[in-house]
Parts: C-alpha cells; structure tokens; sequence
C-alpha cells in the first residue's frame, strides 16, 4: 500500500485522529497529528511511520507537529519514541514541535523532552 493511500485509511479508521505528512523539501518532511493517538491509533501511526523511514535517507529530518493532538496514551508515547528511535538508528534528525499543554505533560512526567527533542 503507498504511503498516501496508508494516511487516508488512517483518517477514515480513526476519525478523532488527523494525519497529514507534507514533504517542506528535499531533506524535511513535517508529520501533523492532531487529535487522539490512543491505543488503537497509536499501532497503525507506528506502522505508518515505519513506512516513512523506509524511504528517507540518512541527514533528512522528520519534524512532527503535534498542534491540536489533545491526548495521547502510553503506547501513542510508545509509538512516537519507537519512530525518534528508528530514526537516530538511520541518522534521520527527528523533532517535535507544537506540543499542547497536556500532552507536553505527559512527555515532562516520563523525562522524555529533551530525549525526544521536543520544541
């Protein structure tokens, strides 16, 4: 399945969830989430993701935009550290920019802001 047709499943699936990935150039991709990533979610993002380091190559840099994402689960924490990790193991740069005040909690609570890169 291409990686566009992976993202509409997603939205159709998980309707309290928004994904979109917009290529800024050559070398950045931004993932936007916005909603809930949550137990179910929070699998098929991590697939998804996986797709998306498939086809980057070393010195890109993934930035996630988390603007709007309202809550997130332990295993959405889960799926996204899984994705910074997979990506330093490619020499991908990854960030998190936009973090809403209660999910930036979750992440300040587990001491993953600076491990995650978070903005």
């Amino acid at each position: 399945m291409e990686l566009s047709e992976c993202i509409s499943h997603f939205n159709k699936r998980y309707p309290y969830t928004t994904l979109a990935i917009t290529q800024e150039d050559d070398n950045h991709l931004t993932i936007h989430l916005g909603g809930e990533l949550n137990l179910e979610s929070a699998t098929e993002f991590g697939t998804i993701g996986e797709i998306v380091l498939a086809t980057l190559f070393a010195g890109t840099t993934i930035t996630l935009d988390l603007a709007g994402l309202h809550y997130i689960s332990s295993t959405g924490v889960g799926s996204i550290s899984q994705l910074a990790l997979q990506a330093s193991r490619r020499n991908i740069s990854f960030k998190i920019i936009n973090c809403e005040p209660k999910v930036r909690e979750v992440f300040q609570l587990l001491g993953l802001l600076s491990v995650l890169n978070i903005k």
